[in-house]
């Protein structure tokens, strides 16, 4: 069985530089009318420092925390048509092929994008990278668990393989384990010429 690597567990690093949702916010609050075109959010289209990839994951989990993590795009998308009917909406996003935010937390997003509350239940201190970083560290510690316990079985091997080296081939069978005792060759001598003996 053939573990697989961390490299292929991870999220691709474009997307683990976090867009903050306090930092969308604050952008949809300096420059509301934000235009998504060729794969980013441009707030400012003559300042490219204001640009977001629409991909780039935010520190909102949906399904208020339960789900997969927002993009930067479906977050945006939404409080720009956030005041028209949820399936008006649902198909608009269908229309420019950006991801729909959950029913469950529209309300939620809205409210804390348009500063009318601080917090919400699908925020996560540090998004996707802080929670790919623990990974990192555990598959780091089973790599070294899984050396040492080679390094453990490859010296307690060689060990028995000096001694069992060292012993004359008759009691090699007492060394490696086996519940069959070696006996030596002057007892088998012995053992042969009582039986010869006794059947005289």
């Amino acid at each position: 069985f053939k573990q697989p690597s961390f490299e292929s567990r991870t999220i691709d690093t474009n997307k683990m530089a976090t867009a903050s949702m306090q930092r969308i916010r604050e952008l949809l609050r300096d420059h509301p009318s934000p235009i998504i075109k060729d794969g980013n959010i441009e707030f400012d289209s003559d300042n490219q420092a204001l640009w977001i990839p629409c991909t780039q994951l935010t520190d909102y989990k949906s399904r208020r925390g339960a789900g997969d993590w927002y993009t930067a795009d479906s977050i945006v998308f939404l409080a720009i048509h956030g005041d028209i009917p949820f399936r008006d909406y649902a198909e608009k996003c269908r229309a420019a092929g950006v991801s729909r935010v959950q029913v469950i937390d529209r309300d939620e997003i809205l409210s804390y994008v348009r500063f009318k509350a601080d917090g919400a239940s699908g925020l996560v201190a540090g998004g996707a990278a802080a929670q790919v970083a623990p990974q990192a560290s555990s598959h780091a510690l089973d790599v070294r668990d899984s050396q040492l316990t080679d390094s453990k079985l490859t010296t307690a091997t060689l060990a028995t393989e000096a001694v069992t080296e060292k012993v004359p081939t008759d009691k090699k069978a007492e060394v490696s384990g086996n519940s069959v005792a070696a006996v030596p060759r002057k007892d088998l001598k012995r053992e042969a010429d009582d039986i010869s003996a006794a059947g005289h």
